[in-house]
């Protein structure tokens, strides 16, 4: 949480669990918990997101782990990290719970990352609808980006219809 990495090392060689999950509770009062790739990425802490990554082979699902911290990492618009996340192979239609249950396009368009939703367009799943009942039309909607917004509604058979569960077309 204070991006200390000689703490972090100090904690593994104790016998520390580098499968441990940090449990909170989201803005809707829904109890979420992460793993530790996913933790570092929240803390903004590249040190300790490459410690973590030196031992991979020792963490639980790494590859499920590392699609949830690439994708909530794409929140926090900090090329660097996600880079490094993009570099061990994401699953391309992962989705992170913490995330509302989007996939790394929603996130993207989401907060305008013009970058990675066109780096990552070409092998997402374009019609995948999150837990909300939501498209990527409606992550878009929102979106601070017009140019990502613009090339959503060119997307065939996208239905522009779709109602989430806030009932927004």
């Amino acid at each position: 949480d204070k991006c200390d990495p000689y703490n972090l090392l100090t904690y593994y060689k104790k016998g520390g669990d580098i499968n441990e999950r940090i449990y909170d509770t989201d803005a809707n009062g829904k109890e979420i918990n992460v793993g530790l790739l996913t933790y570092a990425v929240h803390a903004q802490c590249l040190t300790c997101l490459e410690i973590l990554l030196d031992k991979k082979d020792e963490i639980q699902d790494f590859d499920l782990e590392v699609t949830v911290a690439f994708i909530f990492g794409l929140s926090h618009k900090n090329n660097e990290i996600s880079n490094l996340l993009y570099e061990q192979s994401p699953i391309p239609h992962g989705i992170c719970d913490v995330c509302h249950g989007n996939n790394a396009l929603m996130v993207a368009a989401v907060y305008g990352r013009e970058d990675w939703y066109f780096k990552l367009k070409s092998s997402a799943d374009l019609y995948y609808i999150n837990l909300n009942g939501a498209s990527l039309l409606h992550c878009a909607a929102t979106s601070p980006s017009q140019k990502i917004l613009d090339d959503v509604l060119t997307i065939e058979d996208l239905d522009i219809n779709l109602e989430d569960s806030e009932d927004t077309t």
